[in-house]
């Protein structure tokens, strides 16, 4: 849409969680990012954060991931616990902050959080309640998470955002993975209209379980080609 077209988009990647299988190359990892984001926005950076030595992506893919524009945020531990979320954290509430300050005069930055960790649930929590501080009249910035797709990822980090999309089936295009248990956004083919009907019914609980919002959650309903649904 128009608005996509217009909305820009900082990506905060927790690689250490996160990481790009070897099915994939870090170039087709952030390729697919980008295609996956287009119905939010266009991604204006991506942020990928993680100790050079446990993040688990090698150097090829960590040469991939830095040629395709990715910045590499390296958090060494040093015997010491969540680095790398810590840093996320203080970036995140930093793009939080600019946006409260240029209200009026800039459009929002979307926020864009790649994790399966579930203590970002707070976070993602409070960041969408903070959408608020935009331009009067103004669409809240998108807050999106890309998680995992397994039985680890809690539903409470799932429910704390408005919009997900599926790590494997929807940015990678992995075959094999079932259906998403919460509609999520497809890259590919949605239909917006189609989409906030079906979210009437996840609304209640949504609402229940999130933040208040300035607008009311969207949830757009994965649909992965590789599986060959129509």
């Amino acid at each position: 849409t128009e608005r996509a077209a217009r909305t820009r988009l900082e990506v905060l990647w927790d690689i250490e969680n996160v990481t790009v299988p070897m099915a994939r190359s870090g170039t087709e990892a952030v390729a697919g990012l980008h295609e996956a984001l287009k119905p939010f926005g266009r991604v204006e950076r991506i942020r990928a954060y993680g100790s050079v030595l446990s993040c688990g992506a090698n150097e090829r893919t960590r040469s991939e991931l830095q040629l395709s524009g990715v910045h590499l945020v390296d958090a060494p531990h040093r015997n010491r616990k969540e680095v790398a979320d810590k840093m996320v954290l203080v970036d995140a509430m930093e793009i939080a902050v600019r946006n409260a300050a240029a209200s009026g005069h800039s459009p929002a930055v979307g926020i864009v959080l790649v994790t399966g960790d579930t203590d970002f649930a707070y976070l993602l929590s409070r960041l969408r309640s903070l959408r608020g501080g935009v331009a009067d009249g103004a669409s809240p910035a998108p807050l999106v998470l890309i998680a995992p797709q397994h039985p680890a990822c809690a539903s409470e980090l799932l429910q704390a955002v408005p919009d997900v999309v599926y790590w494997e089936s929807g940015v990678l295009g992995l075959a094999g993975f079932d259906s998403p248990t919460k509609p999520v956004a497809s890259p590919l083919r949605s239909s917006i209209a189609a989409a906030n009907v079906d979210a009437a019914n996840d609304d209640a609980s949504i609402v229940a379980l999130s933040q208040p919002s300035t607008s009311p959650p969207r949830s757009l309903l994965m649909d992965i080609p590789t599986r060959g649904r129509d």
